[in-house]
């Protein structure tokens, strides 16, 4: 008989014994075990005995096979059917349990490792909250340093205010109006001669004494009791654009040094005449830090000359200024019965639309709108509100206005106000 390459003589010898125990309807044991019993190249012993207790009892591979044949594989010995199948159920009991472990340690170990991974996430999370905890108690200390600082310099103002104006009784005056005084587009450190016009710090200074003078006999003319100064911006001349960086006389910072005496100075002066000065500002587009694209919209050193001015004033018992406004884009007024609010006129156009706009942006109607920036006195009135544009203390002779053959006086605008509203206008030149 050939013997096919398909199996080996064990192989071959293993079949013919089954086909014989067929034959003859019966068991005989031969020594012959099938091949595929045996433990295989690279199997461990556990591996071996674990393939021949699930093939018979799990996956039934070997479910043909005899207990007792199996059981000589499996435990080394023969066993009866009856004491093997004992066995063979008792070890799948226990490989199971060898699973369960393997399994629960594979899974503690995933655990473990994942565990570990969070563990090293917390660190970064840590050293993260750490970073920025240092960071912002280096914010928080240069915070407190430059509170401090700045408490330091307001002691120092008030100190040098008490030294520099003397505190007095004013006169008290009793009428049916005041005087809305506007300080608009004083650009102080701009310096132009020119055939329109010239402008330095110095003509300036002496714009501001006659504009005084003015105010005082306006004063005088309408018996007014109180005083309402509104800032419209643009107190110094900046250096938001290159020609204006080059013709200025004064570097930015002695520009606010010198409007916030100025401006001081002339409220002081006001007090003298009126049983009560009051003072609001706004920023202007000028004062900027940063080019208009990217300029910040409270950012503005218009502030500093009214936060100067407060300080230095604080024991002038009937100068009151405000410097807390609801934008610094706006201020407002009560004068008598009538509202008054303030802008500069860089986000607001002298116009009825911008005027219709800006009452839907407030919340509330108005009875007076004030407005600089144009450098040129108007004054007119939609809806019932009246709209006055003040003049500027720079006038023309500039390079824009020269470009532009722009030409116009420099000038400054007094309002008288009662019960009813604006009584009197009074655009004053300056030139």
């Amino acid at each position: 008989m050939q013997i096919s390459t398909k199996y080996t003589i064990r192989q071959y010898l293993y079949s013919v014994n089954r086909k014989l125990n067929k034959i003859f309807n019966t068991r005989r044991e031969w020594w012959i075990i099938n091949p595929e019993l045996y433990r295989k190249e690279n199997e461990t012993e556990l591996q071996h005995h674990k393939r021949i207790i699930y093939g018979k009892l799990v996956d039934k591979t070997l479910s043909d096979e005899d207990y007792t044949d199996l059981s000589e594989v499996a435990y080394g010995q023969r066993l009866s059917s009856d004491v093997a199948r004992r066995e063979f159920y008792g070890s799948k009991q226990t490989l199971d349990i060898i699973d369960r472990d393997r399994e629960n340690k594979i899974s503690d170990d995933n655990y473990f490792k994942e565990l570990e991974i969070k563990k090293q996430e917390l660190e970064k999370q840590t050293v993260r909250m750490r970073d920025e905890r240092n960071e912002l108690n280096k914010r928080l200390r240069d915070s407190a340093r430059l509170e401090h600082r700045l408490d330091l310099l307001e002691d120092e103002i008030k100190k040098q205010g008490i030294e520099q104006f003397k505190a007095y009784s004013p006169t008290i005056t009793e009428s049916n109006n005041d005087l809305l005084v506007i300080l608009s587009d004083l650009h102080i450190g701009a310096e132009h001669y020119s055939f329109t016009g010239c402008y330095n710090s110095d003509i300036a200074k002496e714009r501001l004494q006659k504009y005084l003078d003015e105010i005082i006999n306006i004063k005088n003319i309408h018996n007014s009791e109180n005083c309402y100064v509104t800032i419209l911006g643009d107190n110094i001349s900046g250096s938001i654009h290159k020609t204006i960086a080059v013709s200025n006389r004064e570097n930015v910072i002695e520009q606010v040094k010198m409007v916030s005496e100025l401006i001081s100075n002339f409220v002081y002066e006001l007090s003298k005449h009126f049983n009560n000065v009051y003072v609001n500002s706004v920023n202007g587009n000028h004062s900027r830090l940063e080019r208009k694209e990217d300029a910040m919209k409270d950012e503005r050193l218009d502030s500093i000359p009214i936060w100067f001015a407060k300080n230095k004033l604080e024991h002038i018992v009937n100068i009151k200024i405000e410097t807390e406004e609801i934008d610094s884009t706006m201020a407002c007024m009560q004068i008598r019965d009538n509202t008054y609010v303030s802008l500069h006129g860089d986000y607001d156009s002298f116009t009825d639309s911008a005027v219709a706009k800006l009452v839907l942006w407030l919340g509330f109607r108005p009875d007076v709108v004030l407005f600089g920036h144009k450098h040129y006195p108007a004054m007119s009135e939609v809806a019932g509100i009246t709209m006055v544009q003040s003049g500027s203390l720079v006038g023309s002779g500039d390079d824009f206005t020269t470009s532009r053959r722009l030409k116009g006086n420099a000038s400054q605008t007094v309002l008288v106000c009662d019960n009813n509203g604006i009584k009197a206008c009074y655009p004053i030149k300056l030139n």
